[in-house]
């Protein structure tokens, strides 16, 4: 059930297709120092990085289903709209004035 790296070359080289059936089974990775879990393309480019908690990803994202942030729903269904936030304010002052806030960086009155 086990395989120690020390036995294995640093460098492994598979010489067929080769795939791994888990069944019912668990298969983890685990980075319990310093490492870096790295994917790279032939030319050694880095296609997925996944370094001190943070996944670092070159190239695109293709996103089928619901894609959470935070628990919340990021909203991926048009290629114009990257995000889409609600925002709700209640506002009371003294005075009984309307006040309104402008999220898209304009000025506020």
């Amino acid at each position: 059930d086990s395989i120690d790296f020390t036995h294995l070359k640093d460098i492994l080289t598979l010489d067929a297709s080769t795939v791994v059936k888990l069944g019912a089974n668990n298969f983890d990775l685990q980075l319990t120092g310093a490492g870096i879990f790295q994917i790279l393309k032939s030319d050694n480019t880095v296609l997925y990085k996944f370094e001190d908690g943070k996944l670092t990803v070159d190239g695109d994202i293709d996103i089928t289903g619901k894609y959470l942030v935070n628990g919340q729903e990021l909203d991926t269904s048009s290629a114009i709209k990257v995000a889409s936030f609600e925002f709700t304010f209640e506002v009371y002052n003294d005075n009984s004035e309307t006040i309104t806030v402008d999220l898209t960086g304009g000025a506020a009155s």
